[in-house]
C-alpha cells in the first residue's frame, strides 16, 4: 500500500504545472546550443579553478584571470532569458517537493506542526495552516 501510494504521488508530481513547466524549459535550454556551450564551458572552468585552489604554487594570476571568466560567462547565463526560466522553474518545482516533503514529516512527526507550512495562502489542504493529513485532526472536512 505505502509503495502504491508513492508510485500514485510519483505520476501526480510528473502531471503538475511544476514539474511541466521545469521539464519545457529544460528541453528549450537543451535545444540552444549556444547555451548549452556556454554552461559547458562555465562548468568546465569552476572545475578548473576548482582544481587550482588545490595546487600549491603561484597561480594567483591564473586564479584571478579564470575568476573574471567565469563571472562574465555567469553574467551571460544570467542575461539568457531561457537560462533564467529553466533557474525559476527548476526553484518552483523545489518549492513544491519541499512542501510536500513538509507534509510527508508532519504526517509521521518528523517535523513540527509549525515548519510544516509557510503560513501563505497557497496550502492545500484548508484548515488554517493545516498540511491536508487528517492523522491528528479534530475535523474539517
Amino acid at each position: 500500500m505505502i509503495l502504491e501510494k508513492a508510485r500514485e504521488l510519483g505520476i501526480a508530481l510528473s502531471e503538475s504545472d511544476e514539474f511541466i513547466n521545469m521539464t519545457r524549459t529544460r528541453e528549450a535550454m537543451e535545444a540552444d546550443t549556444q547555451l548549452m556551450d556556454e554552461l559547458n564551458e562555465y562548468n568546465a572552468m569552476q572545475e578548473s579553478i576548482a582544481r587550482l585552489l588545490t595546487m600549491d604554487g603561484d597561480n594567483q594570476a591564473e586564479i584571478q584571470q579564470m575568476s573574471r571568466d567565469i563571472e562574465r560567462l555567469h553574467d551571460e547565463l544570467i542575461a539568457n532569458e531561457t537560462f533564467r526560466a529553466m533557474l525559476e522553474a527548476q526553484a518552483e518545482f523545489q518549492q513544491l517537493m519541499k512542501r510536500v516533503n513538509a507534509i510527508i514529516g508532519m504526517c509521521i512527526g518528523a517535523e513540527n506542526r509549525a515548519e510544516e507550512t509557510d503560513g501563505g495562502e497557497d496550502d492545500e489542504g484548508g484548515c488554517g495552516g493545516c498540511s491536508g493529513c487528517c492523522a491528528n485532526c479534530s475535523g474539517c472536512h
